[in-house]
């Protein structure tokens, strides 16, 4: 279904670049002010004559396959583009006709060198047309509103994400960045859609409480034994065995506590049981602390600079700062390192790639890999996947894996192997999982003697020397998947004469995306090239998710259709697993969904014009029909102040409490604006801080609602029951806390809330 409709679309589009370009025949003459005047509303027409913007503002001749890709983009579609076909040009030319209709349009790749460099490299033709471009990224905080102006904004995925959200925690209109979500073109879409979108983007805010006492739990976690999980038939049941302490699950990346775990760690804490609820912070602490040890690794998962832990993204291979791990796995990871433990935070938001992408009017994007995930990208996101036409043949040449049973036989023979290319002038760019690696890889090379370009996450600052470099004959680059995703090297004359790039794969990413990604900075736009992975099965990705029996193998280089299906295999069930992860979240996060949107919805209408009066009112009316559905029981339940005395009949008790409120505001002498702020102000925090604790309680209830599946009971529809219910009491424990505040509030702070 899907590839007969990709069909018909790919051939309507080469239809309509026939036109576009029997258009610019007619069109490349004019003066810029002509063809600034000739747009119209004409599809054909206005990409003709961008089609020649481009040939003057950026001297670059747009090929038909990227005019196929911007109708593509145009029309809410993935064009898959293979690498070095020009994917950052298509977007602006799409970029360019979407603002010519008036809509704001944002650009989102995958790292901030690109958000920059694409930015700058595009903005000529955006000036051609008048229309201004912007880039919205961390070190740019004081501009950001500026920024945020633009016609066309230039961005990553999580910094719109973080500033959706901060946008819906703001106290007054004008703190608020982003306009309208009108239009979105994704850059590397299966990267930020599906690669990335496992883990939710959290805002998080200094928790009460106490860290002090994990530096004890890190040192008791250290004494426990990590055991295996055995499965032992017993008559015709199957029983699962843990020895030792604890079993830790890397597929699922979580800990599992034996008995015999449990009682040491009772005995080492000095308390009777684990699992009551004073010790249950407990069982979350040594769990983090073994995850911390056993399953976190620095110059992998994280590196240590100026006593921070700072995370590395595992599919771009770039730093995070200012980014934690939730739930106290950050601190615990601290603890392990031995250094300052920072705060515990507690969620004020959070929100899913898939769901704040779906908040655009419209949406599109570009990949080099999106075709295995077709079905993936229509079910969620309704974008179908056209297939883009290469500009040129491919010359690459991609060499069967070499593979290894020992890792030692694949590290001695890798370098002979760049030994053997160096010879030769070819230049090399290698590519290693993570910056460990890459190190190990820098030593062992320059033993032999061979000068080394290092690119990980630890020089960002020298990426765009590095890469300069990188298509140089006799260079040798040695890079994590930072060197992947939309990097363009090129390459010299006399390299492309020695056959071009040789991209050597040390070991096999755990996603076959990323694999394709480095093998793509090879052959592009008609260039030789060759790729070759190297692989053993003491590899992390093959020991977890292989299970191969190496005993009987030989220790020479391993060849055949049998052992690239072992890789492909273990590859395959990570990718399921992450899907899973996808659906999962999706699923959960809907529920969530429509309550943040609801919250969202409350705080943009308090941050408008509003009735002061009315609101009030209203807030009023609810409270003390509350009270008379049981006055005895709900007098107290719903007033914090002094009850005895008050009126008993409704209408009485409602004009005696709007009285108490009214005097409240008479410091003010009728200042609506002043007495707006203080209601906003009051609505607000109440609010927030309600928000706050519901997602926490929601946090607690999805962890644990897979058991109800044990009981037969679908764990989502269950989920979704129970925090329906927990949504209608925070409402209500919300409008109950306003009230009072009202009624207790002793307005001191006249000039703060002018300033807020």
């Amino acid at each position: 279904m899907f590839f007969n409709k990709e069909k018909r679309i790919l051939k309507k589009y080469q239809k309509e670049v026939k036109k576009i370009n029997q258009a610019y025949e007619k069109v490349k003459n004019l003066s810029n002010e002509e063809l600034k005047e000739k747009i119209s509303e004409n599809r054909i027409e206005k990409l003709a004559i961008i089609k020649e913007a481009c040939k003057r503002s950026l001297n670059m001749e747009l090929y038909d396959v990227q005019l196929i890709g911007a109708l593509a983009l145009i029309d809410k579609n993935i064009a898959e583009m293979k690498t070095g076909e020009g994917k950052s040009l298509t977007a602006a030319v799409a970029a360019t006709y979407i603002a010519l209709e008036e809509k704001q349009v944002y650009i989102v790749t995958v790292n901030e060198y690109l958000v920059k460099r694409d930015e700058k490299e595009h903005r000529p033709l955006f000036l051609f047309f008048n229309l201004s471009s912007g880039i919205v990224i961390p070190d740019r905080q004081e501009n950001k509103k500026l920024e945020y102006l633009s016609k066309i904004i230039y961005s990553t995925a999580t910094e719109l994400g973080f500033d959706y959200l901060r946008d819906n925690l703001v106290y007054t209109k004008k703190e608020q960045k982003q306009k309208d979500l009108d239009f979105v073109i994704i850059d590397e879409i299966d990267s930020i859609l599906i690669d990335e979108a496992t883990t939710p983007m959290i805002i998080s805010e200094t928790s009460k409480e106490e860290n002090g006492e994990l530096f004890k739990i890190n040192q008791i976690a250290k004494k426990l034994k990590k055991g295996k999980e055995t499965k032992k038939r017993i008559g015709l049941e199957i029983e699962i065995e843990t020895s030792e302490d604890f079993f830790l699950n890397q597929k699922e990346y979580h800990v599992y506590l034996t008995e015999k775990g449990i009682k040491k760690v009772e005995k080492e804490l000095k308390i009777e049981n684990l699992y009551t609820y004073e010790n249950s912070k407990y069982v979350k602490y040594i769990e983090n602390a073994l995850m911390a040890n056993h399953f976190y690794k620095e110059g992998i998962h994280y590196i240590k600079k100026e006593g921070e832990i700072i995370l590395i993204d595992q599919s771009t291979g770039r730093l995070t700062p200012g980014r934690q791990l939730s739930n106290g796995l950050h601190q615990a990871i601290e603890a392990k390192e031995g250094i300052m433990i920072s705060p515990f935070t507690e969620v004020k938001g959070e929100i899913s790639y898939q769901k704040f992408f779906l908040s655009f009017k419209e949406l599109s994007g570009m990949t080099g890999t999106a075709a295995t995930e077709s079905q993936e990208f229509y079910e969620i996101y309704k974008l179908q996947v056209i297939t883009i036409p290469t500009n040129k043949p491919i010359k690459r040449i991609d060499k069967n894996d070499a593979i290894f049973v020992k890792e030692k036989d694949k590290e001695d023979f890798f370098i002979k192997e760049v030994k053997r290319i160096h010879k030769s002038g070819q230049p090399i760019l290698i590519g290693t999982t993570s910056i460990e690696t890459n190190e190990k890889l820098e030593k062992l090379l320059k033993k032999e003697n061979l000068k080394i370009n290092i690119l990980n996450a630890k020089n960002t600052e020298k990426e765009s020397e590095i890469i300069s470099k990188a298509g140089i004959e006799n260079s040798i680059t040695l890079a994590t998947n930072m060197a992947g995703r939309g990097v363009d090297i090129k390459l010299t004359k006399k390299a492309k004469e020695l056959g071009g790039l040789y991209v050597l794969g040390y070991e096999r990413y755990k996603n076959r995306r990323i694999d394709n990604q480095l093998r793509g900075r090879a052959g592009r736009q008609g260039d030789p090239g060759s790729s070759q992975f190297f692989v053993s099965f003491e590899d992390e990705l093959i020991k977890i998710f292989g299970s191969v029996k190496t005993d009987k193998l030989p220790k020479e280089k391993l060849e055949g259709k049998f052992f690239n299906k072992i890789i492909e295999k273990a590859q395959r069930t990570i990718e399921n697993q992450n899907f899973e992860s996808r659906k999962h979240l999706v699923e959960y996060d809907s529920v969530i969904g429509k309550q943040r949107d609801k919250i969202f919805e409350i705080r943009n209408e308090l941050l408008e014009n509003f009735n002061t009066e009315e609101k009030i009112n209203n807030l009023l009316d609810y409270i003390v029909g509350k009270i008379f559905e049981n006055v005895e029981e709900n007098l107290t339940k719903y007033l914090k102040i002094e009850v005895k005395g008050l009126p008993k009949e409704e209408k009485e008790l409602k004009r005696y409490l709007s009285n108490i409120i009214g005097s409240k505001f008479q410091i003010f002498k009728g200042n609506q604006e002043e007495i707006r702020a203080t209601v906003r102000y009051i609505y607000l925090k109440n609010l927030d801080q309600e928000w706050i604790n519901h997602l926490t309680m929601l946090e607690s209830l999805r962890t644990g609602i897979h058991l109800r599946g044990y009981n037969q009971k679908d764990p989502l529809v269950e989920f979704q029951k129970e925090s329906f219910l927990l949504f209608q009491e925070m409402i209500e424990h919300t409008k109950i806390n306003i009230i009072n505040d009202f009624l207790y509030i002793n307005i001191k702070f006249k000039e703060s809330l002018k300033k807020s």
